[in-house]
């Protein structure tokens, strides 16, 4: 129980259990360029209790997939620097290289693609999010990769 004088719990107490408790939420990296689309995707994952760290380009993701463990990546297929399908590949021989199990990457795209799954798949890429994205087929992604009630 928390009061506010020092009771069974002080402050800094609770301080360390909600940072454990954020620690054990399931991690989404969100790739894309775009301010909008990453912070709509933040706030939705943030609303279904998933801590999300983001990623501006592909070689950024990849840096940043190399130091932490994510139960999902939802990844953009046009960036600068480095695309999401070469940022795909990349993940996944880090994968191979280090005996890491399988992170499923869902591409994300605006642009039209012929048979946009297929594509995705044969990068590597476990699922294909169009764009604008649609809530709904969003959380189904986020429901199936993370075993959380959305």
């Amino acid at each position: 129980m928390y009061s506010r004088h020092e009771g069974t719990y002080g402050a800094s107490k609770l301080l360390s259990l909600l940072d454990i408790r954020m620690e054990s939420l399931p991690k989404v990296l969100i790739v894309d360029d775009n301010d909008l689309i990453r912070d709509l995707l933040t706030t939705i994952c943030s609303n279904y209790n998933l801590k999300c760290q983001c990623a501006t380009n592909g070689q950024e993701a990849v840096h940043i997939f190399k130091k932490e463990t994510f139960m999902i990546v939802l990844m953009d297929l046009e960036m600068p620097v480095m695309d999401g399908f070469e940022a795909t590949g990349a993940i996944r021989q880090y994968e191979i290289a280090e005996n890491c199990n399988h992170t499923p990457v869902i591409a994300m795209s605006g642009k039209p693609l012929i048979n946009p799954l297929q594509t995705c798949c044969q990068a590597g890429m476990d699922g294909f999010l169009p764009k604008p994205i649609i809530i709904a087929e969003l959380l189904d992604i986020l429901k199936t990769a993370t075993d959380c009630e959305t």
